[in-house]
């Protein structure tokens, strides 16, 4: 399916418009749009697919504006926007360097980038953090969700513990949804066009490398002992990084005992799984990411061997 959409979207530059509006408007599908922008930019370079990608924004944000002027659709609008942006500066990238885990370990350095700065816009980050949060619970007891039966101190104990911890939560899954996005939009654009496989690399060799490793051990230290919060929410971006490091590692694995694909599914799925509720799963995978970025385990597969 992914294939054939890419097939038909890479024909022609006026189908990413297309596509990246419908995929917009269409709430499931929202993570692809992307994907879209980036197999966009490597199929026709950077400032050729800019206007079309754009203007497949612009279509979803003239019909919010006159559909459902409110604050939370001026917001998904923004992040939309920003999530298009980044995607698409990364498959430039991607395309310049011709290698995956230079793309990839660009975009973790511009995740890391973008949460200094808000560190540094932002006076108050709990206080920030606090305001978003009782904004999303007000609207969402306005609603009638469950959470109209929990106490207003239970509530303000919640509030406060997770809004010490939510940069660096929206940090991580900001990476993770771009490195998807990088991952994804390569793909589509590798197997929808005939010049070769891989030709930028494979996600099953990819590594992070050791500097990486050593500075997040200099984050946590720093950010636990000095009581610098944003090496502390710093960390917890690399360690996320590290887990796809060890997805990475998990379809190096596949491939060198030629386990089924399916096997990959069941990984996701536990991977999904624990995350919901305890995150062992999830938390051995980044273990098992960092630890072979010291003694690198992985091993680049032999050439002529699929994916």
């Amino acid at each position: 399916m992914l294939k054939q959409l890419a097939v038909w979207v890479l024909q022609s530059r006026h189908r990413l418009t297309l596509a990246v509006a419908f995929l917009l408007i269409v709430p499931l599908l929202n993570f692809m749009a992307p994907m879209i922008a980036v197999a966009g930019v490597l199929q026709f370079g950077p400032m050729a697919a800019l206007p079309w990608i754009a203007g497949g924004w612009g279509i979803v944000g003239a019909i919010q504006v006159i559909a459902n002027p409110d604050p939370i659709a001026l917001v998904y609008l923004v992040s939309a926007g920003v999530s298009l942006t980044l995607a698409m500066l990364m498959a430039t990238v991607l395309g310049r360097t011709g290698s995956l885990t230079l793309a990839l370990q660009a975009s973790l350095l511009a995740i890391v980038g973008v949460l200094v700065a808000f560190y540094v816009a932002v006076d108050d980050v709990t206080a920030y953090w606090t305001n978003a949060i009782e904004y999303l619970l007000a609207s969402a007891r306005e609603s009638g969700t469950q959470l109209s039966q929990l106490s207003d101190q239970e509530v303000s104990e919640g509030v406060t513990l997770i809004a010490q911890y939510m940069s660096g939560v929206a940090a991580g899954w900001a990476f993770v949804a771009l490195a998807v996005s990088i991952l994804g939009g390569y793909a589509m654009w590798d197997h929808a066009t005939d010049k070769g496989r891989a030709r930028f690399g494979r996600f099953r060799d990819l590594n992070l490398g050791r500097a990486l490793a050593a500075a997040l051990v200099l984050l946590a230290v720093v950010g636990s002992f000095a009581g610098w919060v944003p090496g502390a929410t710093a960390a917890i971006v690399l360690l996320l990084a590290f887990g796809l490091y060890g997805c990475a590692l998990m379809h190096w694995l596949r491939q060198r005992f030629d386990r089924p694909e399916w096997s990959h599914v069941v990984l996701y799925g536990v991977l999904a799984t624990t995350l919901l509720g305890n995150p062992f799963a999830v938390m051995l995978v980044c273990v098992a990411g960092y630890v072979d970025a010291w003694f690198n385990m992985v091993r680049v597969a032999p050439r002529g061997q699929a994916r």
